[in-house]
């Protein structure tokens, strides 16, 4: 789509094809003076060495209104170099376009270098050689540079509205010629606060005073409709506001009292404002309202402090008759006493303000005739192209689209190269950049003050997206909404013969400005093996990384990122993310095609409404956040250290070899499936797991342990939350715990009526957990704990006594008193001097007796002494035969061993024996010995 600016230059460039070389063409031109007109040239060499003025009125602010219609660019013809020396000036109005034109075609140039400084409103350089160390200025204009070989290192590119730039609202801004985009957003015009008809009377003193000034409820024009609003609206209510008055004596009869109300608090404590009155003539007496919003800035171009300046301009009191400026289609765009200017010039450096505002300005008398005008108006634009309205739902129908679309913006600086080198380059335009480049040298030092940013890059090798987009840029951008009335009151003097007439101006304004935005990155389009994005990154509209490799250093977001995926990614098998990513939908990272990634390594945050990856490696030291969707890794190699995992739906692990070591995974539901290790580290994982919908391991890796792991599984009110897992049956012993997808804390939060089911994923299954923590419902476990047939729950310690835990949910619950986890054991002080790591449940129970020497632990000093021999016999009936008596501890298993030396003591296997009783007993097993064995040492050992 053609905005009206697009067509103006292609008839610039029809122009310059359609100049034929009438005369014989000169080897040289060059200028040693002062050229003051445009010169007809034909020459193969341009030099500049002197002052080439093509401005003519260059410093008055409204030449660049009249070069828009009237003028086109300068142009040589038949000139393939062209140079402007070091610190000479060219400039024109117009503009220049270097480029090779002859016969009434174009072509580019050789060469142009620029040492100096060229400026004007259209700068077109087309060259296979563009070099310039100097300046280029195109204003508020466009600057435009193609060329085979660009080298712009440490040169200025400015096509920002320095001086008054900008221009006004109306035909201008409607269109949006000049910088800025200014769209209406309502507008009205009428008496009595309405468009026609009898109208509504208002109170001045009521109305406008100070704290909470509000204007009459009014009838304003949005797009075909009518609407009645009031301003400031009920979003801004909590505006403070600022009063400026400012009164005329006309002569002994007529006097005029004009007020602006404007309010002054903003978001932004760097943004000014200021209102006043300026007393240029009109048609009838009064002066012009202005309010002025600024904001100090510093252009990089020129090295100097600047102000981004909006102006409101109200001339209702000096105008006849106000009316509606229309635009070429017709439509009503404005109420034409006002004007908003934009720009970096001080067009009102005095404002006079002559009367200390007090509400006796104001009269207390109903006011029954009155005109009013009203405007809301978006000036400048966000990031991501449109600058909400004051007003939500408020919007102009007949708005251009064009008008939303950045990329329509004058003030814009366009950059087509082979090859371009930018290191130290510095710009600044009020539009937009444009850089297109197939090898992009350097950015080292490159400084870009733009508020958006379109980018196509390549690299043969790595391209390093650095230095391009800052994070914000300074400019002022909002909503206005104005509210102006007129009406004028006549009293009889003292004398009562003469009438004395006032009339009142009032102007209400408020707003919704900024004074900085983040830079919008329309688009970002990247080709090479591999690329580093190293700025900030707020897409709007496109990004695309056509590479190998992707390593992201800071962050990316925006609106035109709404999936990362194969689009975005369409050749990519290595990702790496130092920085944040922010997605509004999916990421899908090798899912979305038939081969997954080589590598995953995220050290920063993923955010999006869900998570895919498949990849032969992940490693995962950050975040992963899906805020609406799954967090799904199906991976060959897996290292989830030291981060965090969240997902409002599932988490679903699938791997070969998966290591999850101080990571916090958190989702409604937790999956894992290993085929060959899963591995927490063991002690000091500090990983935890938390679910609401229970966790699910389907099959038991080879190798591989949790025991570090805290898995927390909380149930809502009145909810069945099922768990399955994949462990082995191997029985209420130390075994259990090794290999077998045992866990190191496992917490059961219950709720009202909740319930936990555990099921095997097999036939004979177990969960094998070192600490078992049961919280509040949980706490009943009749009620609360539900453990399939073919399902057995271990545990070697709990929040509850062991004793009353062990065997219930029909003998599914079960306590391995001789395990010693991390969780779950305490050190115990041996007579001998030894420590020994139990059971912290064993060491504290007031049933187990285990050196069963008639003390219960609990009870027990030294609770686990040796055992102690209460008898040995020999017995030759119907052999010879070793009877081996001792007191043996409830549910303990003993070891028996012997050896025929203790001077070289070899120890040999017996047997075990199990008490299997609840309570201790004497025990006694039998050793047969040969008849030629002549002496045999014994010993019993127990595992606490």
């Amino acid at each position: 789509m053609f905005s009206f600016m697009n067509r103006y230059l292609l008839l610039a460039y029809v122009y310059v094809a359609m100049v034929a070389a009438a005369w014989g063409t000169d080897p040289i031109y060059y200028n040693k003076g002062t050229v003051n007109s445009a010169p007809q040239i034909d020459a193969t060499v341009f030099v500049n060495g002197g002052l080439f003025d093509l401005s003519n009125s260059y410093l008055n602010p409204y030449a660049l209104y009249i070069s828009l219609f009237s003028g086109y660019p300068f142009a040589t013809d038949n000139t393939l170099y062209y140079t402007n020396l070091s610190a000479k000036l060219m400039r024109s109005t117009e503009g220049f376009m270097f480029q090779f034109a002859t016969n009434g075609f174009y072509e580019p140039a050789a060469v142009v270098d620029n040492q100096g400084e060229i400026s004007g409103f259209h700068l077109y350089l087309n060259a296979t050689n563009v070099n310039s160390k100097g300046l280029l200025d195109a204003g508020s204009g466009l600057l435009k540079i193609n060329g085979n070989n660009v080298n712009l290192a440490r040169g200025g590119l400015n096509a920002s509205t320095i001086g008054l730039g900008g221009g006004g609202v109306g035909y201008y801004a409607y269109y949006g010629y000049y910088g800025y985009q200014q769209i209406p957003l309502y507008l009205g015009l009428g008496t009595n606060n309405v468009f026609g008809g009898k109208g509504r009377n208002f109170n001045p003193l009521a109305q406008f005073d100070l704290p909470n000034p509000q204007s009459p409820t009014h009838e304003v024009l949005v797009g075909n409709f009518t609407n009645r609003i009031s301003i400031p609206g009920y979003a801004s209510m909590g505006n403070t506001f600022a009063a400026y008055a400012n009164t005329l004596l006309v002569d002994a009869s007529n006097t005029v009292v004009q007020l602006i109300l404007v309010a002054t608090n903003a978001m932004d404590t760097n943004l000014f404002v200021r209102a006043g009155f300026s007393p240029i003539g009109g048609d009838e007496p009064g002066a012009l309202g202005i309010v002025e919003w600024s904001i100090p800035d510093y252009d990089p171009v020129r090295g100097q402090p600047i102000t981004n300046i909006v102006y409101l301009v109200d001339a209702f009191a000096t105008q006849t008759n106000a009316t509606y400026l229309t635009n070429f289609a017709g439509q009503n765009i404005q109420p034409d006493n006002y004007t908003v200017y934009v720009g970096s010039y001080p067009l009102y450096r005095y404002l006079t303000n002559n009367t200390v505002y007090t509400n006796t300005l104001l009269p207390a008398d109903t006011v029954t005739n009155s005109v009013y005008a009203a405007y809301s108006i978006s000036v400048g634009s966000t990031s991501t192209g449109y600058t909400p309205p004051l007003y939500p739902g408020f919007f102009y129908y007949n708005v251009n689209p064009a008008l939303t679309d950045p990329t329509n913006n004058i003030g814009r600086i366009e950059i087509n190269a082979d090859r371009l080198d930018l290191t130290a380059t510095r710009m600044r335009a009020d539009g937009m950049v444009t850089i297109t480049t197939s090898n992009l040298v350097s950015t080292a030092g490159a400084t870009i003050d733009s508020p958006y940013i379109r980018l196509d890059l390549s690299a043969p090798n790595t391209l390093v997206v650095s230095n391009l987009v800052v994070d914000s840029v300074k400019r002022v951008s909002g909503s206005i909404s104005v509210y102006s009335v007129l009406w004028t009151n006549s009293v009889m003097d003292a004398t009562g013969t003469n009438s004395i007439s006032t009339k009142y101006h009032i102007m209400l304004v408020d707003h919704t400005f900024q004074g900085s935005q983040q830079v919008g990155v329309y688009d970002l389009l990247t080709h090479a093996p591999n690329v580093v994005l190293a700025d900030n990154l707020l897409v709007t509209k496109r990004l695309l990384v056509d590479a190998d490799g992707l390593r992201i250093d800071k962050q990316i977001s925006g609106p035109g990122l709404t999936d990362l995926d194969v689009s975005v990614l369409p050749r990519l098998n290595n990702f790496t993310n130092l920085g944040y990513v922010s997605v509004a939908d999916m990421v899908r990272l090798g899912t979305d095609r038939s081969q997954s990634y080589a590598n995953v390594v995220n050290r920063g945050t993923v955010s999006a409404s869900g998570i895919e990856v498949a990849t032969h490696s992940i490693e995962n030291s950050g975040t992963l956040t899906a805020s609406d969707g799954d967090v799904q890794i199906a991976t060959d190699v897996g290292k989830l250290d030291d981060g965090q995992i969240s997902a409002s739906g599932a988490i679903r692990l699938t791997a070969q070899d998966l290591k999850v070591r101080n990571c916090t995974l958190t989702a409604n539901q937790i999956q894992v499936q290993v085929s060959s290790r899963l591995s927490d580290g063991g002690e000091g994982a500090n990983s935890v797991w938390s679910c609401a919908n229970g966790f699910t391991l389907l099959t038991k890796p080879p190798t591989g342990d949790l025991l570090g792991t805290q898995i927390i599984s909380t149930a809502p009110k009145f909810v069945r939350v099922s768990h399955t897992w994949a462990g082995e049956n191997r029985g209420a012993i130390a075994a259990g715990y090794s290999n077998n997808a045992a866990i190191g804390h496992l917490v059961l939060n219950g709720n009202t009526s909740s319930l936990f089911a555990f099921n095997g994923a097999g036939a004979n299954n177990a969960l094998y957990v070192d600490y078992l923590d049961l919280q509040n419902t949980a706490t009943n476990v009749a009620a609360s704990l539900e453990i399939d047939a073919k399902m057995v729950v271990y545990f070697a310690a709990a929040n509850l006594p062991v004793e009353q835990l062990d065997g219930q949910c029909g003998g599914r619950l079960r306590w391995v008193a001789h395990y010693a986890g991390f969780t779950s054991s305490t050190n115990v002080l041996l007579r001998t001097g030894q420590t020994i790591a139990v059971s912290q449940a064993l060491r504290s129970s007031s049933v187990l007796d285990s050196d069963a020497d008639g003390v219960v632990n609990a009870l027990d000093v030294f609770p686990f002494d040796g055992n102690v021999f209460v008898g040995t016999q020999i017995t030759n009936h119907p052999s010879k035969t070793v009877l081996l008596s001792w007191k043996a501890a409830a549910q303990t298993v003993y070891r028996v061993d012997y050896t025929t030396n203790l001077t070289a003591i070899n120890w040999q296997f017996l047997l075990n024996y199990t008490n299997s009783a609840t309570t201790n007993r004497m025990v006694t097993v039998k050793d047969g010995v040969s008849s030629g064995t002549t002496k045999r040492f014994y010993r019993v050992q127990y595992s606490p």
